[in-house]
């Protein structure tokens, strides 16, 4: 728990200590660990002076924070209108193939994660994959192997 105490402290010290930080200072902790640990909010709770309840309210609320491990690789397909009509639901399907995920899981090894968004607002360029924040847009089927970095038949392990 000490390096994890470290890393809280960094992100701590970047903000004031006021409730007016919490939105950034949850966005940060999770890029750093990759989900909002309970016990890292429960910690910013007490250096912030705020009821758990409303940290947790908050990271609930917004789609962008998980409580939940995500992985290395997290992989979202977007299926709005213009996205589904081009065909994202084949290449959402492709990708539960090739992980054997379904939309919204964690591989146990945490390398991939998957999930569908309703929209990431580029439309002319669907079909659109966001991988780890990076948006790819006119997205192929052929392009799933890459993206998991599978070779012959097999993911590189």
């Amino acid at each position: 728990m000490d390096n994890q105490n470290n890393k809280l402290e960094s992100i701590l010290s970047r903000y004031p200590k006021e409730e007016s930080s919490l939105i950034m200072l949850l966005q940060d902790i999770q890029e750093e660990y990759r989900y909002l640990p309970q016990e890292v909010l429960i910690k910013t709770a007490e250096e912030l002076g705020i009821p758990q309840a409303k940290i947790f309210g908050v990271a609930t609320f917004f789609k962008a924070f998980s409580l939940k491990p995500r992985g290395k690789k997290v992989i979202q397909v977007c299926t709005g209108t213009a996205c589904h009509v081009r065909g994202s639901r084949l290449i959402l399907e492709k990708f539960e193939r090739e992980t054997g995920l379904k939309s919204g899981q964690t591989s146990k090894d945490l390398a991939y994660t998957l999930e569908s968004v309703n929209c990431v607002g580029a439309c002319a360029l669907g079909p659109v994959v966001v991988v780890n924040d990076e948006m790819q847009g006119n997205f192929t089927m052929q392009k799933t192997s890459k993206v998991l970095g599978i070779s012959k038949g097999k993911a590189d392990e």
